[in-house]
């Protein structure tokens, strides 16, 4: 477990942009051809400039508000351990998936810094990010429901997302085109909000 969580903070990654281009690398590394396959963001450079909103031409106030929003977590306020986005969409799943309502909040790219794993810090985040409701409700166009998705390629990181609340939704087949590893399952994943409140207990 983390030691001391009065020690961390959740941040904006545009309130902290000196941290942009290690975010970027981390994404780009671990998810590059599912970006690639499925998406425009076909390069890093093109990636970056979505998440940024560098082609945003509305005032800072208003962009601040939009999707993608990635969130930060630090310690002491100066080094980076984990990340996540949420955003509308997630690799084009949402094409796949038959979600019940057009107001969805997909959480992506999470990620824990190696030497930082096995000490609750995505589980934080996680808690973090879904309990404020309040912050994701204001990111879609209707507030009467919300659900809350994300994808995995990884059976084993199942039970960690069941233990959080999720549940199953649905496991798309083998149906994708990769060059990292031929195709791919792709398992959606659903949890009611807000998520539970056990996270000092679980580990990432």
């Amino acid at each position: 477990m983390h030691k001391n969580i009065n020690n961390l903070s959740v941040v904006e990654l545009q309130d902290r942009p000196e941290f942009t281009e290690k975010c970027i690398n981390y994404i780009w590394t671990e998810w590059k051809y599912d970006y690639f396959f499925h998406t425009p963001y076909t390069t890093k450079e093109l990636l970056c400039k979505y998440i940024v909103k560098e082609d945003a031409t509305e005032n800072h106030d208003s962009v601040k508000n939009e999707f993608p929003k990635v969130f930060l977590l630090l310690e002491d306020n100066q080094s980076l351990v984990s990340f996540l986005m949420i955003d509308t969409d997630d690799c084009d799943m949402k094409k796949y998936v038959n979600t019940t309502t057009e107001n969805t909040i997909w959480l992506c790219n999470l990620y824990t810094l190696p030497e930082h794993r096995k000490k609750g810090y995505m589980t934080y985040l996680l808690f973090h990010v879904t309990h404020n409701i309040h912050i994701l409700s204001k990111f879609c166009k209707v507030t009467e429901k919300i659900e809350i998705y994300l994808w995995t390629e990884h059976q084993h990181l199942l039970n960690y997302y069941r233990k959080l609340g999720f549940s199953m939704f649905e496991k798309l087949p083998k149906v994708f085109d990769s060059n990292k590893a031929g195709t791919t399952t792709k398992y959606i994943m659903i949890y009611p909000v807000p998520i539970l409140s056990k996270y000092s207990t679980l580990q990432y």
